[in-house]
């Protein structure tokens, strides 16, 4: 068995229906919405429940339960889905796919994968600016006086409670340009290590860091789907939140419009630093995900009837 055909994703069964997405595809935000309006969800409300991962097989678009805690009655889904993909179209509920820009969603997963976490030492915080751990990346840093800056903004702005990572929001602090050498050196730093001494495509493209790109080209070029069963949304093009409510009743969660924005959201002035120097690296990144720009701009042109440039793909990174 080629477990490259398989894909794990994230389904969560509503009242209405049921929805689909990866890591770094709105996923915190769904997770969020469906545990503060538990009633939404055709379960239990008092029961306990996770992002239950229902795994596609892409080739024959089988489906397989992924765990045994679940958000969704597996055997109501299995039959809505063998309905559906058999050209059936009396099914219990509609099928909700979220879809990102695949290059938006490679530096989504940079920033979360290379500067937020350290998969060496899971126990440590890569963003505490005090840390061993984020110092040793200054060994060599030719302005070391600009360190002893930062620990004293660190003193005034840091909360060890609540706001350790001060500095990846927006702020007055940004004003201080010895900051944002010295963040930006970091950044370059981490980047330079994981894609110059250790970036492995096959680790990169698996696993939370999985396309579901190719699966919705499949559902829609080559399957028999009735696809007026079946949304996929495009979080960048569409707001999750107006679209559910716009045609489905959610009660509660209509009228908090705090879901009107994303979740995990970065300040605007470290993400450009980010973005600034992961384009030193667009070469490897448009070897990685050449394919799924192709798949992206197919299915992108199907759902919106609007036709996209490889470079419209890519702009934030041009």
């Amino acid at each position: 068995m080629n477990r490259e055909h398989f894909l794990p994703c994230f389904c969560y069964q509503t009242k209405d229906f049921y929805i689909i997405t990866l890591p770094k595809v709105a996923s915190s935000w769904l997770f969020d919405l469906t545990h503060t309006y538990p009633e939404i969800m055709d379960i239990d409300s008092k029961d306990e429940f996770w992002a239950s991962l229902l795994i596609f097989n892409q080739i024959n678009l089988s489906i397989s339960q992924g765990d045994e805690t679940s958000s969704y009655n597996f055997n109501d889904l299995q039959d809505d889905w063998y309905k559906l993909i058999h050209g059936n179209n009396q099914i219990t509920r509609n099928f909700i796919f979220l879809m990102r820009n695949p290059v938006t969603k490679f530096v989504s997963g940079t920033m979360q994968d290379i500067l937020y976490q350290n998969k060496e030492n899971p126990g440590t915080d890569p963003l505490n600016m005090i840390s061993a751990e984020f110092l040793q990346h200054f060994v060599d840093y030719p302005h070391p006086i600009h360190l002893e800056k930062i620990k004293l903004l660190n003193d005034k702005y840091s909360d060890s409670e609540r706001n350790t990572h001060w500095w990846t929001l927006d702020g007055k602090w940004w004003n201080d340009t010895d900051l944002i050498d010295v963040i930006n050196y970091w950044i370059r730093k981490k980047l330079h290590e994981f894609f110059k001494k250790g970036f492995n495509v096959r680790d990169y493209k698996s696993d939370h860091n999985a396309s579901n790109i190719y699966l919705y080209h499949k559902i829609l070029f080559n399957s028999n789907i009735d696809i007026t069963k079946v949304k996929i949304l495009d979080i960048e093009r569409e707001n999750i939140y107006d679209y559910l409510i716009g045609k489905y009743n959610l009660g509660d969660a209509n009228s908090d419009v705090s879901y009107k924005e994303e979740r995990n959201k970065t300040g605007r002035i470290f993400k450009n630093l980010i973005i600034k120097n992961i384009r030193e690296y667009t070469d490897i990144i448009e070897i990685v995900l050449k394919e799924d720009i192709l798949m992206y701009i197919d299915v992108y042109k199907k759902i919106y009837d609007i036709d996209l440039t490889y470079d419209d793909v890519f702009r934030q990174l041009k």
